[in-house]
């Protein structure tokens, strides 16, 4: 048992696909399953069996999984202590972000960023919430105001981090701005009346979509601009 075997064996237990387990790992599918009969030979007991196009732990299996995910992770941080011992800090770093993040967040991110690693080139790529999906193959971060999906590539990972409040907004003169409401305005109230919003894509308009769809109300979209600046001045 070699601590390679135990770092195929943990992305096979990711991905629960040895295809895909090869991709991540950049390896050969015969190489990973070569390393899995090894493994599985060591240990003297089947720990995955085919599942359709993958591939069910068994019960040893979860168990080696679990002690596998620990070596992993601590094999990355030991390669990154080494890296950061050698003042590896240079090359290039690729960011895609969309429309909100890229307009609001991004800009003050990169400028502490060159501050602390001046000698790492910075490229970024932007467009909505799709399109920066779409993407995920050719950067090494990104970063959305929607939800990502399921179709991503086998070896992304995706955390929440920062919060974020959607408003509706309205000249001062609109019947929605004068009602005696309290200040506040029930979804049910914007049924009757055109909206501008974010374009075909944006995790913007994804969320306001979903929270309309799901209060049963009708969007009547008299206007779609990319970008929060086209909406707040539309």
């Amino acid at each position: 048992m070699t601590p390679d075997q135990l770092i195929t064996f943990a992305a096979v237990a990711e991905h629960r696909n040895i295809s895909r387990a090869a991709v991540a790992l950049h390896l050969s599918q015969p190489a990973v399953s070569g390393q899995l009969r090894q493994l599985q030979d060591e240990f003297g007991e089947p720990l995955y069996q085919r599942d359709g196009r993958g591939v069910r732990l068994t019960p040893a299996g979860e168990q080696l999984a679990a002690y596998a995910a620990r070596l992993r992770d601590t094999w990355r941080q030991a390669h990154a202590y080494r890296d950061a011992l050698r003042g590896l800090e240079q090359g290039t770093l690729r960011i895609g972000a969309s429309t909100t993040p890229a307009s609001y967040l991004l800009p003050y991110l990169i400028a502490e960023f060159h501050r602390r690693y001046p000698h790492v080139s910075v490229h970024t790529a932007n467009g909505n919430t799709a399109e920066i999906v779409g993407a995920l193959g050719s950067v090494d971060i990104a970063m959305i105001e929607g939800p990502a999906g399921a179709d991503l590539p086998p070896d992304t990972v995706v955390h929440a981090w920062r919060e974020d409040e959607i408003v509706a907004i309205m000249p001062r003169s609109h019947p929605l701005a004068q009602a005696d409401n309290g200040g506040r305005i029930e979804l049910a109230a914007f049924g009757a009346y055109p909206l501008v919003l974010r374009e075909e894509g944006s995790g913007v308009r994804q969320t306001v979509e979903r929270e309309f769809a799901r209060a049963g109300v009708p969007m009547r979209v008299a206007l779609e601009i990319a970008g929060v600046e086209g909406v707040k001045e539309a």
